[in-house]
C-alpha cells in the first residue's frame, strides 16, 4: 500500500510479568515467535498497511528495543521512542507521545498481540476521524472474548461500541488495536499513569467510538504458554510452507 500521512504508536512499555524469568533479560515485544520477535510481526504489518512513520513507547528494558530495532531504516519507516521511566498504561502511553504523534488522528496496536488483522482499515479510520472530529474520535478493533477475559468489554450496536451486551450484541474483547483523535487527550496530564478504560467510556457513552469485529487470527501473548502455543503454530504453518 502506498504511505500515507497518519503514524502508528505501538505500546511495548510493558513488564510482562506473566511471561517472567522469560522477560526478565528481555523485553516481552522483543520474544521470538516463529523466525520473528512480536513486534517485528507489528512492525511489518503496519509498513504494509502504509504506516512509514512509527513511534514505540518504551519502559523496562527499553534500551534494548531501541537499539534491537533502530530508526527503522532496514525495515522501511521511521522509528521515535517514547521514553517512560515507569510504564504509563495505555492512556498515559498516549500522552506521553503525543508530542511525537502530531496533531493528525494515529493508529494505536499492542506489541504482544499477534494477528492478521489489515491496519489498513486504520488509514480509512484516520481519515474519517479527521473529517469528522465533532462526532467520531475513536475506532475499537474488537476479538472474539479469550478464556481470560469471558465477558468481554464492548458490544457493537449500529457500528458504534456499547458497553451493554444482549443476545444479539453480544460483548466483545478489546483487541488493543484502535485509532484516535488527538485532542481527547487534551485533559491528560502528561506524565501520570493513567488505564483506557474506564477512561474511554465518557466517549463510548457520546457514541463518538466506531467499533468492528475482526473474526481473524488474534493472539494475546501474555503467558509462556500462549508464547509456546503461537510459535507451534507457526513452525508448523512455515514448515508446510517449505513442502
Amino acid at each position: 500500500m502506498q504511505p500515507h500521512d497518519y503514524k502508528a504508536l505501538i505500546f511495548a512499555a510493558g513488564r510482562g510479568e506473566r511471561l517472567r524469568p522469560l522477560t526478565d533479560a528481555i523485553p516481552k515485544p522483543l520474544l521470538r515467535v516463529g523466525q520473528k520477535s512480536l513486534i517485528e510481526y507489528q512492525l511489518e504489518a503496519l509498513i504494509d498497511a502504509g504506516f512509514r512513520d512509527i513511534v514505540i513507547n518504551v519502559a523496562w528494558l527499553g534500551e534494548v528495543i531501541q537499539t534491537a530495532l533502530g530508526n527503522g531504516a532496514r525495515y522501511g519507516c521511521r522509528i521515535n521512542y517514547s521514553v517512560e521511566n515507569v510504564a504509563l498504561e495505555t492512556v498515559g502511553g498516549i500522552v506521553q507521545a503525543l508530542p511525537l504523534l502530531g496533531t493528525k488522528p494515529f493508529a494505536t496496536v499492542s506489541a504482544d498481540v499477534f494477528t492478521d488483522y489489515d491496519y489498513a482499515k486504520l488509514a480509512a479510520v484516520c481519515e474519517d476521524i479527521e473529517a469528522n472530529p465533532n462526532q467520531h474520535v475513536a475506532h475499537f478493533v474488537l476479538a472474539d472474548n479469550p478464556s481470560f477475559h469471558p465477558q468481554g468489554d464492548f458490544a457493537i450496536r449500529n457500528n458504534l461500541a456499547s458497553r451493554q451486551g444482549d443476545a444479539q450484541h453480544p460483548r466483545l474483547n478489546y483487541a488493543g488495536i484502535a485509532a484516535w483523535h488527538p485532542d481527547m487527550f487534551k485533559n491528560c496530564v502528561r506524565g501520570e499513569k493513567m488505564k483506557l478504560f474506564p477512561w474511554a467510556d465518557q466517549f463510548v457513552s457520546a457514541q463518538q467510538v466506531t467499533a468492528e469485529h475482526h473474526r481473524g487470527v488474534w493472539d494475546n501473548i501474555g503467558t509462556e504458554d500462549e508464547l509456546n502455543a503461537l510459535n507451534d503454530r507457526l513452525t508448523k504453518l512455515q514448515l508446510k510452507s517449505q513442502k
